[in-house]
């Protein structure tokens, strides 16, 4: 599968969103006992949310706007490559390769 330029791009600014927000919960976690926990949990469903929009964008699937993690999920194919299936995906360069 090749995607179109735009998409790269695209692809490419949610996996960079992604990182900052990653970057943001390692650094909260540092702080050990002052640690504000609230916002590491933010920041870590903000990126696991980026990541999704990466993937739903590379494979052109269109996504209402909302935070729900659950329903981004449903939306990609993945299932049958959990399942064992021959359906193979680009897709293990994507998640934190940070370029396309």
């Amino acid at each position: 599968m090749s995607a179109r330029p735009e998409t790269i791009r695209e692809v490419s600014q949610w996996v960079e969103k992604a990182e900052h927000d990653l970057i943001n919960a390692r650094h909260s976690l540092r702080l050990k006992s002052r640690c504000p926990f609230d916002t590491v949990c933010f920041h870590a469903q903000q990126c696991a949310e980026k990541y999704l929009k990466a993937l739903l964008v590379y494979e052109s699937i269109k996504f209402p706007k909302n935070h729900d993690l659950r329903i981004m999920i449903q939306l990609l194919p993945v299932w049958d490559q959990l399942a064992g299936g021959s359906q193979r995906r680009p897709w293990p360069w994507l998640l934190r390769s940070g370029r396309l």
